[in-house]
C-alpha cells in the first residue's frame, strides 16, 4: 500500500475455519498494518498480523502501529 517504502502500510486479511470441537468460530478479519520498517524481518510483520487476528472477533478495520 506505500509503494515499497522504507517504512510502509499493508492492508491484510485473515481467515481462520471454524473448530467446533474446540469451540473455535470461524473468523474473518480484515485490517491495516501501518508504519512497519520494511527493512526488518518478515516475523515481525507475521507476529503483527497475527496480533490483528487475536484481537478482533470477525470482520473489522484496524490499526497496528510500529511498537504495539
Amino acid at each position: 500500500m506505500s509503494g515499497l517504502s522504507d517504512i510502509s502500510d499493508y492492508k491484510v486479511r485473515v481467515f481462520e475455519d471454524e473448530a467446533p470441537h474446540l469451540d473455535i468460530p470461524a473468523q474473518d478479519v480484515t485490517g491495516w498494518i501501518k508504519g512497519h520498517t520494511r527493512r526488518s524481518s518478515v516475523w515481525y510483520l507475521v507476529r503483527k498480523i497475527a496480533e490483528l487476528a487475536v484481537r478482533e472477533n470477525g470482520n473489522a478495520e484496524n490499526e497496528l502501529r510500529e511498537g504495539n
